[in-house]
């Protein structure tokens, strides 16, 4: 081994100055799991002895129940009561385990090897390098050739090589995982979320599988459930469809009757507006009676004109030309007395006189004279002078 500017025999006495000083390792190993490598000081002399066993690492159980540290000589039983099965190795022996060399009988239950050589005379160049790039020591070229010529000299003819090859060779491996490494590093986000979702994926996966069973049975359910229902909505169909069948001819029949009752209602609109206006027309009318002694009074006149109509063609212009005459001073005279119906001679007359007065007082006078209006006309005479006239016996008509 080597440690730098110190002698094998002052490292021997720094790190083992009694028989309970120990230097642990605890390592997964691939093939077995976790081990733990140790060395512990025999406390004569300052030499130590390697172990190891199978599990992990715990500081307390190197410690007694009062305590102390065990001591050398009790490790193998102490270790034992806390279900540690410890193996013991020589410098030879640990290194044979440690680089995959030929193991002794007392090992071959257990695999401890953490670096695999294909060649254990190789271990002191690995080891070498190895103790240099753990104390971060550095490596020049000088240096990495003897290692490499160390190791591959068994292969060679000579020691002449190309050593850019065989150093590209040597590394090839590291340089494809660095590469690996750095594109991984550089698209970090990217698997992380990759991760995410193929931890997703899987989570859904496993929800499906548990979700499957039920999902299935639902779907028969629904099947099940289609088809009983396709096969009602489809009776109900045929039922809606000879309904509407026979709501169509209720509806034909009913527009029928509808067209009739529309043509009686017009009907009857128009008897019912001839009736309001012809009881607008008689409504001064008071009764039947009085439309038929109208209806006969104009019979009676047609009748007459009827008769003149006859009696005209009988009759000589001169004698039409004297009934006209006469049928117009009749018109006109009745006109006068429409006129004078309210105020005229013979009822201001009728006020004063009595009847027989009256009487002889129209027989004395003319009706046209009688029916004058007293405030149209200039009139005048002395009422009780004409009274003691009309009562005086000698007047005689």
């Amino acid at each position: 081994m080597d440690f730098g500017s110190h002698t094998l025999e002052k490292a021997r006495r720094f790190y083992f100055p009694n028989n309970s000083a120990y230097i642990l390792l605890e390592a997964i190993l691939p093939q077995t799991g976790t081990v733990v490598f140790g060395c512990v000081g025999k406390g004569v002399g300052y030499d130590y002895e390697y172990f190891a066993y199978k599990g992990e690492l715990n500081l307390d159980d190197f410690r007694m129940d009062d305590g102390n540290i065990v001591a050398q000589p009790k490790l193998v039983n102490h270790l034992a009561t806390k279900q540690h099965r410890v193996y013991k190795f020589n410098d030879k022996e640990f290194r044979h385990s440690i680089y995959g060399g030929a193991k002794s009988k007392r090992t071959s239950e257990i695999d401890f090897t953490v670096f695999k050589l294909e060649h254990i005379s190789d271990a002191r160049s690995f080891q070498q390098v190895l103790t240099k790039t753990l104390r971060l020591d550095k490596l020049n070229s000088s240096d990495v050739k003897d290692y490499l010529l160390k190791i591959f000299s068994r292969e060679l003819p000579n020691s002449s090589i190309d050593f850019k090859q065989e150093w590209e060779k040597a590394f090839q491996d590291i340089n494809l995982e660095r590469e690996q490494y750095l594109a991984v590093l550089n698209n970090l986000e990217t698997i992380q979320e990759l991760e995410q979702k193929f931890g997703r994926t899987l989570s859904l996966r496993g929800k499906i599988a548990v979700s499957q069973l039920n999902v299935n049975e639902l779907l028969q359910n629904w099947h099940g459930h289609v088809q009983t229902l396709t096969e009602n909505l489809s009776t109900q169909k045929t039922k809606l469809e000879q309904t509407q069948r026979e709501l169509r001819s209720q509806d034909i029949a009913r527009a029928g009757e509808r067209t009739d009752l529309t043509n009686k209602l017009e009907e009857l609109n128009r008897i019912e507006m001839q009736r309001q206006e012809l009881e607008e027309r008689f409504t001064l009318i008071p009764d039947q009676s009085f439309l038929e002694s109208q209806l006969k009074a104009a019979e009676q006149k047609y009748d007459s004109q009827a008769a003149l109509c006859v009696q005209s063609q009988r009759s000589s212009s001169v004698a039409i030309g004297k009934q006209l005459k006469e049928k117009e001073d009749q018109l006109q005279s009745l006109h006068s007395q429409h006129q004078t119906l309210g105020d005229n001679l013979y009822l201001h007359l009728s006020k004063v006189l009595n009847v027989d007065e009256l009487e002889k007082l129209n027989k004395v006078l003319s009706q046209r004279v009688m029916l004058r209006s007293i405030r149209l006309t200039s009139i005048s005479f002395d009422t009780c002078s004409m009274v003691n006239l009309l009562s005086n016996s000698r007047f005689q008509v």
